[in-house]
C-alpha cells in the first residue's frame, strides 16, 4: 500500500502522467467531493466508487470553492488535511484538487468512469448491505 503522501498529485501532474501510460486510464474512476467532515458514508461512496472500476481518483474542491458552495466558517478543515484523510483510505490511489465549483476540464479530460452512488445503493449503504 502507498504512502497516502505519494497518492497526492496535481490534476496537471496526473493528466501528464495518463496521457504518458494510457494503459492506465482503462477502469479509472472519478469521485469528488468536499470531504470537510469525513463520516462513514464518505467511506462506502468511495469503496463502491472503487469496486465500479480498477483505479479511484477523488478529487477534492478546494477550500474557497468549499466556500462558495457551504458558506461562511466552511470547509471545517483546510485542503491539505482534507486531502492528506482521503488518501490514507486503501480504496483511494489518487487523490487531486480543483478550484471551481465542478472538476475542472483537465480532470474530466482524462478518461474515467464518473461515480454517482443510485438511490438504492446509497440506501444499502446506510443500511449496511452495500456488497
Amino acid at each position: 500500500m502507498r504512502a497516502p503522501e505519494e497518492k497526492i498529485v496535481t490534476a496537471a501532474s496526473l493528466e501528464s502522467r495518463l496521457r504518458g501510460a494510457p494503459s492506465e486510464r482503462e477502469g479509472l474512476v472519478l469521485a469528488n467531493g468536499i470531504f470537510d467532515l469525513f463520516h462513514v458514508g464518505h467511506v462506502r461512496y468511495l469503496e463502491g466508487a472503487k469496486r465500479a472500476g480498477v483505479t479511484l481518483l477523488v478529487a477534492l474542491n478546494s477550500d474557497e470553492s468549499a466556500r462558495r458552495l457551504k458558506g461562511p466558517g466552511r470547509p471545517l478543515l483546510p485542503l491539505p488535511e482534507r486531502m492528506e484523510i482521503v488518501a490514507a483510505l486503501q480504496c483511494v490511489d489518487w487523490v487531486t484538487s480543483f478550484e471551481d465549483g465542478s472538476c475542472p476540464e483537465r480532470t474530466r479530460r482524462a478518461p474515467t468512469t464518473p461515480w454517482r452512488a443510485s438511490p438504492s445503493a446509497r440506501s444499502r449503504q446506510r443500511s449496511g448491505s452495500a456488497r
